[in-house]
């Protein structure tokens, strides 16, 4: 989650990384949308409050897990 879903400069962001994916045409890079292997905002409250936390590291880490283990099935 986003601490302000409504930021320009996040949906900026996003939008850039996403485009410069689809522009590299490589069928083994694929695009994941930050926000679907960290779903819980709090598991962004580090101390700067823009790295994740243990728990939020540990959250990013079960979710890829997944994408990565559906992707080596095709």
């Amino acid at each position: 989650g986003d601490f302000d879903p409504a930021s320009t400069k996040q949906n900026e962001f996003r939008k850039v990384v996403k485009e410069t994916v689809e522009k590299l045409n490589m069928p083994k890079v694929i695009h994941i949308d930050g926000r679907e292997i960290l779903k819980n905002a709090s598991g962004l409250m580090a101390g700067d409050l823009v790295h994740p936390s243990p728990e939020g590291m540990e959250e990013i880490a079960k979710n890829l897990a997944q994408y990565i283990k559906k992707e080596m099935k095709n």
